[in-house]
């Protein structure tokens, strides 16, 4: 007597391969991770991290939380789906966006990682860059004068981190 299985697990895929949210939104990103069909059975799945610019706590979180690189989900009989917010850092600083990549590393029992198995997202820069002028045009000295010219150079906005600035004659 054999028994053949007519169920088959279901398939984990991440809703859209790309994405963005602005690093001040409070609410993040939630991204939709939804099954072929329900889960027949328990499982798990596991989801890492990494990214290029990005630090965990210090520009982003995500719920439910990471263990180091990995976000690792019990999966019950019956579910037809998981999520992952990120929750962006706003940190009152100019620089680049950064972007984070989400891949389905694991899954076990009743689910299987699909083909659409990654997601990168962009958290958006949302303060302004400082931008640097001369408040006077013109200016001039004697070649005789004992005390420098100072030629001032003001700036949009106070700079939020250490940056450089070249003139050039």
């Amino acid at each position: 007597l054999f028994i053949e299985e007519d169920e088959g697990p279901a398939i984990a895929n991440f809703q859209f391969s790309t994405g963005s949210v602005s690093e001040s939104s409070v609410s993040g990103l939630v991204m939709q991770i939804p099954f072929s069909g329900p889960a027949q059975g328990p499982g798990s799945v596991t989801i890492t991290w990494a990214s290029n610019n990005a630090a965990y706590e210090s520009n982003f979180t995500t719920l439910p939380a990471a263990a180091g690189h990995t976000i690792s989900y019990a999966i019950a009989d019956g579910a037809e789906g998981i999520t992952l917010t990120l929750v962006p850092k706003d940190d009152s600083y100019f620089h680049e966006n950064f972007v984070v990549v989400f891949e389905i590393t694991a899954a076990t029992g009743s689910v299987r990682a699909g083909t659409s198995n990654r997601t990168t997202i962009t958290i958006t820069e949302d303060e302004s860059p400082s931008f640097a002028s001369f408040p006077v045009t013109d200016a001039s000295i004697s070649e005789a004068a004992a005390v420098p010219l100072v030629v001032p150079v003001s700036l949009s906005i106070p700079a939020s981190e250490v940056g450089t600035i070249t003139v050039s004659f």
